[in-house]
């Protein structure tokens, strides 16, 4: 009888123990594949931070590479906008001349990269400056809610409906207007053209108003004297002026796209 009870006692001691230990290593298996998959998230984890970091660091190198030439609030504006990952908003406020709004929408785009601009265009066309004072156009600008507004003052139009003594004036007048919408304001004369007379004095006057208060985009610059062959050459005689031809536009095209993207 002692023995069959310590036979007993052994038996269910030896179960406990097999019990124990299995459990014991059931647990340590569970543990063991618990830190696998923590270091594995973690790892993940770190991979996904460092894409990221490649990639905001690629936008900014393509930012700070191109944006030298344009107001310092413009290259903090695309840098907070590429670290928040949202496009910089820039409207062209212009006379409607498709192939120099493409082209230059075409390169900021192609030199940046994708997702880094929007790029509006708004188009007048014989509209004077005193059209534009009261245009429901000023608010269309303003609905795009932009960062950078680049306006083409019309100052061409001005001079064909005599608009002089007033001219300025009523720029002051679009340009405090469009400052509303918060916006860095770069502003560009109307295209030159060959020869002029009256035209010449009314940019001048555009560039003197204009400077100190906001970026005067000074496209003539780039093109030769007004009165030389090198000019005219530019140029195409519409029946009353010498304005540009494709060439020409070729030029006013350039100056803005090295403006907006430095080499």
């Amino acid at each position: 009888m002692f023995k069959k009870t310590v036979t007993f006692f052994v038996v269910i001691l030896g179960l406990i123990v097999l019990a124990y230990g299995y459990f014991h290593y059931q647990s340590k298996l569970k543990s063991i594949s618990e830190n696998n998959i923590t270091k594995t998230t973690i790892k993940g984890s770190v991979l996904n931070s460092q894409m990221v970091s490649s990639s905001s660091s690629i936008a900014t190198s393509n930012i700070s590479k191109f944006d030298k030439n344009l107001p310092t609030t413009v290259q903090e504006g695309l840098k907070k906008a590429a670290a928040e990952n949202k496009p910089f908003v820039l409207t062209l406020f212009v006379k409607s001349n498709s192939t120099l709004a493409d082209t230059l929408k075409k390169s900021i785009l192609s030199a940046y990269g994708d997702g880094s601009w929007t790029v509006n265009v708004i188009n007048y066309n014989q509209e004077t400056s005193a059209d534009l004072v009261n245009s429901s156009l000023l608010s269309q600008v303003s609905q795009t809610q932009p960062d950078l507004i680049l306006y083409e003052a019309p100052l061409f139009n001005d001079n064909l409906n005599n608009i002089i003594d007033g001219s300025i004036q009523n720029e002051e007048s679009i340009l405090s207007t469009l400052s509303k919408t918060g916006a860095t304001l770069m502003v560009e004369p109307s295209a030159p053209i060959y020869n002029g007379i009256v035209y010449p004095t009314q940019e001048t006057s555009l560039k003197q108003a204009v400077t100190g208060k906001y970026k005067y985009v000074d496209t003539w610059s780039a093109f030769p004297a007004s009165n030389s062959v090198e000019m005219k050459n530019l140029t195409v005689n519409d029946g009353n002026f010498y304005t540009l031809n494709d060439a020409g536009d070729k030029v006013w095209s350039g100056y803005l796209n090295q403006l907006f993207i430095s080499k």
